[in-house]
Order: structure tokens, then sequence, then C-alpha cells
């Protein structure tokens, strides 16, 4: 297994499960949901390059290796996949299994050093949406703009820390979004982005069930098309968070109305962010989706990014269970070779190609070699990038523009895990 290390500092958590009964082998591979597996409380680390480390890129591959102690505790480090200098740097990592009073207040210092105006970017979220106070009346038209001066990067550059950190302030204010068009448009855009990708750090499930209480209440101004899309889309960042249930009622409020051609882009985009609805529903969205891309222009960048992810053959979050059979991409790649698109609207088609025909390797889930052939044929007639190509051709990891493109932007900073 190989990881990717970002540069910048910041918190990553490691899930660990564990058993009581099982009795495999060192180095099996066994899956989560097997009898008897368990959860463990996450480990925690805080990652940071120094020395000679300062001088990889952006991102670096490296090998997590792992090895039990004298004491029986796991010894962890990272070793980079290529030498540095003619060196090959390995450091160790160290990891809280818990987080005690003594760990929060030591990671709210870091936290402090690295964004000097922090407690004057909360103040701010809380003068807007507190009990009582000034920002009761005002719009928040420029908090989002407040934040990245005061902490000094676009809300993309926030680390997972500062992302739930800026959450936990506007959790407080979820029963009052709705004291204006701004504090109800502003709340969803600033949740969405705090709790993006709804997982990844711990506490995540229990975050989300807190903004999932604001789906059950339903937006207040459902006219008003920018709180709506501000609505969809913060639905969409956090889709990786919601269980399969969750999943389902999103999936049935808005199923109906992309079936009447009635669905915004937003909404679209969100369904097809739903990767643990049933099988039977996404292949029920994908007939429809394919259907209406063969029929009409309407939305048509929204809709072939929609059936990119229903038919990934490696998705981004779920696991394998959600991965549908190859004959219904066959199927579906079939009625948009007959469609009459023009060369844009093939151009746009390009990342269902590389979606949906990526190599896994897995005979159960990859497409035929005759689609295989008729994938590369069009990707390369229409210059599709050469990471899309690859994706196709062989069994490799898919490039981190193409991973957050699916994703729909890019993802919070912190450890990124690579299929290859």
């Amino acid at each position: 297994m190989i990881f990717k290390l970002v540069k910048k500092k910041t918190h990553v958590n490691f899930k660990i499960f564990g058993s009581r009964t099982r009795s495999d082998a060192f180095g099996e591979i066994v899956p989560i949901a097997s009898d008897g597996i368990e959860p463990l409380p996450n480990l925690r680390a805080y990652l940071t390059l120094s020395g000679k480390q300062k001088h990889i890129q952006k991102y670096c591959p490296i090998d997590l290796e792992v090895a039990i102690g004298g004491a029986g505790l796991l010894d962890i480090h990272c070793r980079l996949k290529a030498p540095l200098f003619g060196k090959l740097e390995r450091w160790q990592l160290q990891f809280s299994t818990e987080i005690t009073a003594a760990n929060q207040q030591s990671e709210e210092m870091v936290q402090q050093k690295q964004y000097p105006n922090l407690t004057k970017a909360l103040d701010r979220i809380n003068y807007y949406y507190c009990a009582k106070g000034d920002g009761v009346s005002e719009a928040p038209h420029s908090l989002m703009k407040d934040l990245t001066v005061l902490l000094g990067e676009a809300p993309m550059d926030w680390d997972f820390g500062i992302l739930r950190t800026i959450w936990e302030a506007l959790a407080q204010g979820v029963s009052r979004r709705n004291r204006s068009d701004g504090h109800e448009q502003y709340f969803y855009q600033l949740a969405g982005v705090a709790l993006r990708p709804g997982f990844g750090s711990g506490g995540d499930e229990y975050r989300v069930n807190q903004l999932w209480k604001a789906f059950q209440i339903g937006p207040h101004r459902t006219k008003n098309q920018k709180i709506m899309s501000q609505w969809w889309v913060m639905l969409r960042r956090i889709a990786g968070g919601l269980d399969s249930s969750q999943q389902a009622e999103i999936f049935k409020k808005i199923y109906p109305q992309f079936i009447q051609q009635e669905a915004s882009a937003e909404m679209i985009l969100l369904l097809g962010a739903l990767e643990r609805v049933a099988i039977h529903k996404k292949i029920q969205l994908g007939n429809k989706l394919v259907e209406q891309l063969q029929r009409t222009s309407k939305l048509f960048e929204a809709k072939a990014w929609a059936i990119a992810r229903v038919s990934s053959r490696a998705p981004l979050y779920a696991g394998p269970e959600a991965i549908l059979h190859p004959s219904h991409v066959h199927r579906w790649a079939d009625v948009l070779e007959t469609a009459s698109l023009n060369n844009n609207k093939i151009r746009s088609l390009a990342i269902f190609y590389a979606s949906s025909g990526r190599r896994t390797g897995l005979r159960e889930y990859d497409i035929s070699d005759k689609y295989r052939e008729k994938y590369l044929s069009r990707l390369q007639k229409y210059q599709a990038s050469p990471g899309y190509l690859a994706m196709v051709s062989d069994v490799q990891e898919a490039p981190l523009s193409s991973r957050n493109q699916l994703f729909g932007e890019d993802l919070p900073v912190g450890l990124i895990l690579s299929h290859s």
C-alpha cells in the first residue's frame, strides 16, 4: 500500500479495527465487514516535514512500515519511496489514541501558532450566528472573505483541524441560520466547506449528524435559488459522511424532480455523489442519465459528471459493494456511442470513459477488452488528458486532479491514500 504525504503540517486520523475472536494469519487482508471485526479508537498523528524533507514537492509517495514493538505496541514509520539527496528518508510517526484535555490543549496551541488570528475568525462566525448581538440583523455577506483574510488562506487550503474547528463554532448557529436570506445562504456555504468530504477526521460521524438535523427540518427559503444552490452543494460536499439510509432519503427527495427534468445542476451532481444508495437505484439513475444525455443537451456537463460517478470502477468513499456490474457500463457506452453529439459534448464525456473504464485488475469489476479498446480510441481521438488514458489502459493510481474532479473540488489538506 502506498500513501502520499502532504508537505503542509496537518493532523491525520487512521481508523483502526481489531478482533478478540478471530485468528487470521499475519499479513492476511480481511474485509472490515467480516464477523468479529470491531472498530477501535482512531489513531491521530500530527505530520510535518523538517530538514531535508522540506525540499520535496507538495506531495511525496511514502510507504508505511508497521511492526509490533517489544511492549506489544505498534511501531509505525514513514519511508520515502524515492531517495532524497541519495538517502532513503525514514521517520517515526507518533500517535495518540484518545483526545485528552492535554491533547486538545496541545492541538489548539498548534492551531493558534499556525493561524494567529484563529480566535478572531471564530469570533466573526459567532458575531453572525450567536444567540444575540449586532450580527443578528446584519447579513454575513463578507463572512467567507473575512475568514480568508484572517486565516491567511483560501477556504480550500484550510486543513482538517481548522475546518473542523470552524464547524464547532458554526454548529452553535444551526438553529439560527434562518435569521435572513444571507444567514441561511452563507451558513450552508460555510458548513459544506467546513465538513467536506464528510469523513477523514475523528468525530466526523457526530458532526455530520449534527448537520443532518438541518436536512430533516429542510431549508427555510425554498424559493430562493442562491440558498437552494448552496443547500445542494453542501449536501454533496458531505455525502461521504452520510450512511446508506441518509443517502436514500436524499435520493427519494431529488430523483422525482430529476425524472421530470426539473432538477438543477447542483441536484444532479448530488445524485451522482450518492455512492451508498442501493444498486438498483444506481442502475435506475444511470439509465435515466444516459437517456437524457442522448436526447437533450440541457445540463449536459452535470449529467456527464453524474454518470461518471455512478459507473465508477473505484468509488471515492464507498466499498466494492457500490460498484455496478460491467454489463451496465457496456450498455450505457453503446447508447452514448450512437447518440448524435458534437465534439464538445463528446469531450465532456471523457470523465465517464475514464471513470467507468478505469482498469482495476479485477475481472469482476473491469470492462471487457473490447470496450477498453473503444474507450481508448475515443479518448485519444478527442485528445483527453494523459492521466485519463493511463487510468483506462493500466492499473495505476488516478491522478490527483482526476479524483478532485470526481469529488467536485479539491479535498482538504491531509494524507491521501493511493490505490496503486
